[in-house]
Formats: C-alpha cells, sequence, structure tokens
C-alpha cells in the first residue's frame, strides 16, 4: 500500500478544465460498502488550516471506475463534514476529466469516482463547497497505468507497512477526538510557588466617626461579609449626645455661605461676559461657589435629625466591624472597614538562587482548584533581605486577569522565564505516562497512528516542552488518546479496503 503524507496549506483557486465531466456517474450503483480488495489501494493524507482530508481509492488505471472514498473532517472539533459539494478532477496540462458529487455518501465521506482514459502522471485535485469552507486541494502528482497488471506491481513495489495502531475515521468522529499540529514555540523555565491573595491598593477603606454619639444600625443584619454599594448609609450616629442645635447653625450657616457665593458669581459672570472682570477672578469666584456647594449639600446629605449618615465611600463588601449596635463611639474612633472583592496581589516567597531569574518573567500561572490557567499580569517586587528565621525572598506579584479570589487564601504559581529559545511545546493533554515515561500518540495518517515516546522538558500551565521524540510539522492526539492506545490491543486491525 502506498502512503503519501502530505503536508500543506490549504488553497483557494478556481479549476478549470477544457475536458470536464466526461463522464456522468450515477453513483445510485455504487454502493458505499467498497472493497477494493486484489485492485491496489492508494490512501493520501492532507492537513491544512482547518480540515483534514484522507482519500483511500483503488489505484488509477485505464478504462477503470476508480471510486473514492473521500473522509472530511474540520479539525475544530474533528468532526465531519456533513454536507457540501465535493469536485474530484484529474488534470493533464490544460485538458482533464472530473466528477462532482452534490452530498456525503455517508457523514464525512465522499464518494466521486473518475474513469481515465489514457496512462501517464497527473495531477488529482479535490474541490470542497461546505459551510466555512471553500478549499481546493492539490494531493500531487499520481499516476495512470495502463493496465491492471502494471498497477499491481507499482502498488507491490511500494511501502506496504501498516500502521502500527489503526483507529477508523468512524471511531474517532463517535468520541472526544482532536488532534494539532506540532509547533514550535518559545520555552520558558518555570519557577513554582504558593502565593497568598492581598487586596489592591485603594480597595479597602476605614471609617472613623465624625462626632461622638451612640450608633444605629441603618438595617438589620449589619455583619461582616455583606455586600454595599457606594453612597449606601450605612449605620447612624445619634444625635442623643449631639448638639442639634449647633448642626442646625452649622447648616443654615453652610447655606448662607452658600447663596452669598452663588449671588457673587452670577454678579461676576455677567461682568466676565463682558470682558470687565479679569479671567483669573472669575475662576477664583467660581471655585468658592463650587466649595461651599459641596459643603452645603454634605452637611444636608449627612446630618439630619436621626443623627450623623455614615456611608460607604466605595462599592464591595463589609469587612470588618469595630462597634455594635447601640454602642457608644468618641470622635475619632474607628467604625468599620469596607473592602473590595477584588484580591488580586499575590505574596510569594522565592529562593534567593531564583532572585536573578525574576526580571525574565514572561507569563504568568495560577493553579486553583487543580485547574491551572496563565494570567495577565507582572512582578511588582522582589525583596532584597533574608534572615534566619527567613530565608526566602518575598515576591509581589499583580494579576490584571478576573480572578474570585478571596483574601487571604492560597494559590500555587508557576512564574515563567525565558531567554527567547524556541522548542517542540505540545498540549499537556497529549503525554501519555506509562512507567514513569511519557508517550504520545502521533498520527501517521488518516487511520494510521504511532504510540511513541517523548522525553519532555517544562511544564507549565497546560503546555509541556518535549526534547526529544517528536519534531515540528506533525500531527499527535491531544484529547482521545487513551482509546487509541486501547484500539492497539483490542487485537487485529481492519484493513484499509473496510465498508465505510
Amino acid at each position: 500500500m502506498i502512503k503519501y503524507l502530505i503536508f500543506l496549506l490549504p488553497v483557494i483557486l478556481l479549476l478549470s478544465c477544457q475536458k470536464a465531466d466526461q463522464m456522468d456517474h450515477s453513483h445510485d450503483d455504487h454502493g458505499h460498502g467498497h472493497e477494493h480488495a486484489g485492485e491496489g489501494t492508494v490512501d493520501t493524507t492532507i492537513w491544512s488550516d482547518n480540515i483534514e482530508l484522507f482519500v483511500e481509492y483503488p489505484a488509477l488505471r485505464v478504462g477503470k471506475v476508480s471510486t473514492f472514498a473521500a473522509h472530511f473532517t474540520r479539525l475544530e472539533g474533528h468532526q465531519p463534514v456533513l454536507e457540501g459539494q465535493l469536485t474530484v478532477s484529474l488534470v493533464k496540462g490544460n485538458k482533464g476529466i472530473r466528477h462532482k458529487v452534490d452530498t456525503p455518501a455517508s457523514p464525512g465521506i465522499f464518494t466521486p469516482a473518475l474513469q481515465p482514459l489514457e496512462a501517464g502522471k497527473y495531477q488529482l485535485r479535490f474541490e470542497l463547497v461546505s459551510k466555512g469552507i471553500n478549499s481546493v486541494i492539490n494531493l500531487g502528482t499520481v499516476q495512470v497505468y495502463a493496465n491492471e497488471t502494471e498497477a499491481l506491481d507499482a502498488i507491490e513495489s511500494g511501502d506496504q507497512s501498516e500502521p502500527d495502531i489503526s483507529f477508523l475515521k468512524e471511531q474517532a468522529w463517535k468520541i472526544p477526538f482532536q488532534t494539532s499540529r506540532v509547533e514550535q514555540d518559545t520555552l520558558y523555565g518555570i519557577i513554582k510557588s504558593v502565593g497568598e491573595w492581598m487586596p489592591s491598593p485603594g480597595t479597602e477603606r476605614s471609617l472613623n466617626a465624625p462626632v461622638a454619639g451612640n450608633i444605629l444600625f441603618e438595617r438589620p443584619g449589619m455583619v461582616e461579609g455583606i455586600a454595599v454599594s457606594k453612597g449606601q448609609v450605612l449605620l447612624r450616629i445619634s444625635g442623643e449626645d449631639l448638639n442639634v442645635n449647633s448642626l442646625e447653625a452649622e447648616i443654615k450657616k453652610a447655606k448662607a455661605t452658600f447663596d452669598q457665593a452663588k449671588s457673587e458669581f452670577d454678579r461676576k459672570e455677567q461682568l466676565h461676559a463682558l470682558k470687565v472682570v479679569p479671567e483669573a477672578e472669575f475662576e477664583e469666584v467660581k471655585k468658592r461657589l463650587e466649595v461651599a456647594e459641596t459643603n452645603y449639600q454634605q452637611l444636608l446629605r449627612n446630618y439630619g435629625e436621626k443623627g450623623v449618615a455614615i456611608r460607604a465611600p466605595i462599592s464591595g463588601y463589609l469587612k470588618y466591624m469595630q462597634v455594635e449596635n447601640g454602642s457608644y463611639v468618641g470622635a475619632g474612633q474607628s467604625l468599620l472597614t469596607i473592602g473590595s472583592e477584588r484580591a488580586n496581589i499575590l505574596k510569594a516567597n522565592i529562593d534567593p538562587q531564583e532572585r536573578s531569574l525574576i526580571p525574565l518573567t514572561k507569563k504568568i500561572w495560577i493553579g486553583e482548584k487543580g485547574e491551572v490557567r496563565q494570567v495577565s499580569g507582572r512582578v511588582l517586587s522582589v525583596g532584597k533581605k533574608v534572615s534566619r528565621e527567613n530565608p526566602m525572598l518575598a515576591c509581589y506579584l499583580e494579576v490584571q486577569s478576573p480572578i474570585a479570589a478571596v483574601e487571604g487564601s492560597l494559590a500555587e504559581i508557576q512564574l515563567g522565564y525565558t531567554n527567547g529559545n524556541v522548542g517542540v511545546v505540545i498540549d499537556r493533554a497529549a503525554l501519555l505516562e506509562d512507567f514513569g515515561t511519557y508517550k504520545v500518540i502521533v498520527q501517521t495518517g488518516g487511520e494510521g497512528f504511532e504510540l511513541r515516546p517523548v522525553q519532555t522538558g517544562s511544564f507549565y500551565g497546560d503546555k509541556v516542552s518535549i526534547t526529544k521524540g517528536l519534531k515540528a510539522g506533525e500531527w499527535i492526539v491531544t484529547q482521545g488518546a487513551y482509546q487509541v492506545k486501547m484500539a492497539s490491543t483490542a487485537g487485529a486491525a481492519p484493513g484499509h479496503g473496510h465498508a465505510h
């Protein structure tokens, strides 16, 4: 069996053949359970950016109708192409033959057919038009043989080896399955640590009593942990021990100051429009009005018959309560602390020997509840001193990615540092562990696979670097690898002339 493994990018082009549709095949009499035993079968696999084509067909020869079993798989999700039109063309120079089918014979499998009229070398092309796909894929040069004997001799002289593991497309399409192309990427070294979540700067506000008096909670259930909104009245300081007359006098005084500032502003505004009052003088009057209005509105808003209102300066949650309902407080005494739910600072301890690597940090991974994911962030600072009691250096990280972290909780940290070197990097999910060693499932053809040992480098996030065993351009199984491995022990694999 001749196996062609072709790696190319999809080429979008218009295919024109001067001698098109020499045959008008009706496939009502071509069952999809085709067998090519004794005819010499060719199979070819091509990967593009979004599809995989695996095609089987009997060796092409003059006067013989060759039916193709073209398996089309969408790489994203590894699902069969369920609809669309497929045209297969056999072209030499500016002449050729072609055949189009308007629908798959079965999910993912199209069965066009060609009957060559002359021996020689041709270009074999497939054009698929489906949802999100409009591509012409060139399978390269193929030989049309003069007779069956010549075809069988050529096939037998080629590669007759069977794949290590056979896993049919129909099997892969029915299970969670995914393949990916092995790529080269930046290599990272990893510094591992455990960090404690701390509140972000400016997200914690403590409130003190502006006057002395008795505490009155604004609503029942004022306990630590409840959500609060900016501007919300949380409690009041009762006026029983306050000089109400003095408060009223303060409010009247503030109103008088505001009215006077407003009157002066209105007068100066008219004169300013006539360019009688200088710009600097007008701006000074305007500022006095703004200050007077702010003071007056604040007194009206926070001072009333029930006492002085204490409002939340930020939205967040009630972090600490230092007073109880009905208790007495003196002026300046601590009342409560409001914190934001944003805890995005991590404090970690780093080995002093790794301090020189910290400036090379390019990526940060955070592990919580068994899941490790990359986050956007940066190193804020690294300590410069250790002691006998604390031999580690404190390292502070700021994380910008949204994380529902609780202040004081712990998280695993991976700092990825690099000097820019590149190498083979694959998804960690592709690894199969076998008694302390690692292997991956390499896709050698459409339905052919190989269980291959590899040597690993650094693990970071959901990626792992491979130092030996893989090269860029190969295809590996990243989901469903265990099922493919089990297929290798399930008995003899079906031949490629299997019925689809």
